[in-house]
């Protein structure tokens, strides 16, 4: 799946399920959500996401923002559908 693709499949506010390779080549399985600005410090990124082709989300578990490389999506639960 592509940035784009997976961006569309998750565009609101609700939360979905994303299993990804981590950097380590480990698996990783998370609860994400977009959309939350509870703890945005107004500082922003340095860099832009789609330069370096990363989706970044809020993990509701660690109460932290998390980012993951669209590349590594092994698959989507997203309204009820999985995509791989």
């Amino acid at each position: 799946m592509t940035r784009d693709e997976i961006l569309k499949l998750v565009d609101d506010k609700k939360y979905f399920h994303v299993k990804f390779l981590k950097a380590d080549g480990s698996v990783r399985d998370m609860v994400a959500s977009f959309g939350v600005q509870k703890f945005v410090t107004g500082k922003g990124k340095k860099f832009d996401d789609a330069d370096h082709n990363l989706i970044t989300v809020w993990e509701p578990k660690t109460k932290a923002y998390k980012s993951f490389k669209a590349d590594r999506v092994i698959s989507i639960k997203a309204h009820g559908e999985v995509y791989e």
